[in-house]
């Protein structure tokens, strides 16, 4: 008996002291040389506690993927460690990571060091630009930070511009050529510096961003503009307790009023649907209509690339494209036959663009994935492709916006109301009805952001699968019922062992739409145990149980271009620059 005390009070001790971590400083230090590169050391000290039972295994700097870094390294102070890069495909966070691997486990006081060298100077025809965050608003501890930029130049000769997002302003000295500058930077705050120096610093061959079409006066008024907004950002913060209750009063009393009367589903016995699984398909309609009437018309990036793949299986089923192992390689190539199956338009729309982009019958996805799928013309294929199908469905009947249209026209009008209040009492020069100026601006603060709130809510409410201002109709309702059903279904390995597909050709069927709605690999898992032979025998299935062919080809079909925006080269103002992330032990 006492033995089991004992026990339990020692769970209960490693469960109260859960390990933790705090950042006692940290030290980033940017060296920018003739060349274009910048050599980066950033060392991150921590106080690792409560960790007598569960031991920090890693150190880790958390790098956006597109950030062009070469020869990283890292080493530790206070404990032994060996470095690695996580890829996001692999990493825990999604972003590149560079990790201190603490042999044996660490505790107490421990600096974590990287070193790497960075692409991240921007070249225009006037000035060349570091616009770099030197703090990413990842980072969840607070963090005495000290940094150093070094020039390749004198720093009285550069222009400089230091953004921070908190409470405390950071101090910043230039002599020399080096430019400091000390913060202490709270959980999510950013801190960057837009770095403006002379051409003439820099090698005509050296490895840079080319931006011509910016000039230094641009990026100056862009930075103008943004201390302008973010001393009017600071006034709004010092407001926010009055802000608070402004926000609070009518756009979301709006929102909950048409959510309660149009927003809320039909139930079952709204519609007389009593049923618990669909044994077949549900409806004459394609994977990707399937998807839309599980998920709503609007398809995120996730679901778009689950539909495009469900086509390109559907085609697979069908007869029309045949999918071919590379011998002696990783890759697949898509063969294409002829068919007399039945095409939905959609299908026939990615089968005819896929065999545009073949030779000779042939498609080799490493291809495709290289060459087509990162263009605006693929890109624009397939929003083109989406609204397509959204019509072919019928989404204006399936779908009841009426809360949405109800919300929208009244936040519209509250708007333009809060816009010309706010406007009113922030020009105000005198006192408002022998009121304090200060009171002026703390109502003009309160309707500046309910004004903020309603965009908000109405370029928000239309994102996402369905509007969560929006139900389906009856119709729509009764089919999105039907499918969630029969997507339950194939995942089910009871219900299919009770009631399973009739023939090979079924089970390839089902397969198609489970790849569409989501659930491939738990429609093989529970497939494969109710029909272990099935698999080999299919067209479809074959490929969806083995992992890495399933994986290139969902992969290899994603769009990958990304539309125009200001990143950072050429910009000015705040968030734009290169660089970023965060990091921490675990």
């Amino acid at each position: 008996m006492a033995m089991k005390a004992g026990v339990l009070f020692l769970l209960l001790v490693m469960v109260v002291a859960a390990k933790d971590f705090s950042i006692e400083k940290a030290y980033g230090e940017y060296t920018i040389f003739g060349n274009g590169t910048v050599h980066v050391h950033e060392a991150i000290t921590y106080s690792l506690y409560d960790c007598n039972y569960d031991k920090f295994r890693e150190l880790y700097l958390q790098k956006p993927a597109d950030l062009k870094i070469s020869g990283p390294r890292g080493w530790c102070e206070g404990a032994q460690c060996t470095f690695r890069v996580d890829e996001p495909e692999v990493s825990v966070t999604g972003d590149r990571e560079l990790i201190n691997e603490l042999v044996g486990g660490g505790c107490g006081r421990v600096t974590s060091h990287f070193e790497y060298d960075v692409k991240a100077i921007d070249m225009h025809n006037d000035t060349a630009q570091f616009y770099y965050i030197l703090w990413g608003d990842k980072w969840e501890k607070q963090a005495p930070l000290e940094t150093v930029v070094k020039l390749p130049g004198k720093a009285s000769e550069a222009e400089y511009f230091v953004h921070y997002r908190g409470s405390e302003q950071p101090s910043v000295a230039a002599s020399g050529d080096e430019i400091k500058i000390k913060s202490v930077q709270q959980a999510g705050e950013l801190l960057e510096i837009n770095l403006l120096m002379p051409t003439g610093w820099f090698e005509k061959d050296g490895d840079y961003y080319y931006d011509f079409k910016t000039v230094k006066e641009d990026i100056l008024n862009k930075e103008r503009d943004t201390a302008f907004w973010l001393s009017i950002g600071g006034i709004l913060q010092m407001l926010a307790p009055l802000c608070a209750l402004g926000i609070a009063v009518l756009p979301l009393v709006l929102v909950a009023l048409a959510y309660a009367l149009y927003g809320r589903e039909l139930s079952e016995s709204d519609v007389g649907y009593a049923g618990v699984y669909e044994r077949d398909l549900p409806s004459k309609h394609s994977p990707v209509q399937a998807l839309m009437l599980v998920v709503g018309d609007e398809l995120d990036q996730k679901n778009l690339q689950n539909a495009i793949l469900g086509t390109i299986m559907s085609l697979v089923d069908k007869g029309y494209i045949e999918l071919e192992e590379e011998t002696g390689k990783k890759g697949i190539t898509l063969l294409f036959k002829d068919s007399n199956e039945t095409l939905y338009d959609d299908e026939k729309e990615i089968l005819e663009y896929l065999k545009g982009k073949a030779s000779q019958g042939r498609l080799r996805l490493e291809s495709f994935s290289k060459d087509v799928a990162p263009t605006r013309e693929f890109y624009t294929f397939i929003n083109k492709w989406k609204e397509n199908a959204k019509k072919s469905l019928g989404a204006s009947r399936m779908i009841d916006s009426r809360g949405y249209t109800l919300v929208m026209g009244l936040l519209l009008v509250y708007t333009m109301v809060s816009f010309f209040t706010s406007f009113v009492l922030f020009s105000l020069s005198d006192d408002l009805f022998f009121l304090p100026k200060s009171v002026g601006l703390m109502l003009g603060g309160a309707f500046c952001i309910s004004y903020a709130l309603s965009i908000a809510v109405m370029l928000t409410s239309g994102l996402g699968g369905k509007m969560f201002l929006a139900r389906w109709t009856r119709e729509g309702r009764l089919l999105n019922l039907k499918w969630s059903n029969f997507k339950k279904y194939i995942t089910d390995y009871s219900a299919l062992e009770e009631h399973p597909p009739a023939s090979i050709k079924l089970w390839d069927q089902y397969m198609v739409y489970a790849v569409a709605l989501g659930v491939a690999q738990e429609a093989i898992r529970a497939m494969g145990r109710v029909a272990p032979t099935f698999i080999e025998q299919s067209r479809v299935s074959h490929f969806c149980s083995r992992p890495h062919i399933y994986t290139a080809v969902h992969s290899g079909f994603r769009p990958t271009y990304t539309p125009p925006s200001a990143r950072g080269g050429g910009g000015g103002g705040f968030g734009g620059g290169h660089g970023g992330g965060g990091g921490g032990a675990r």
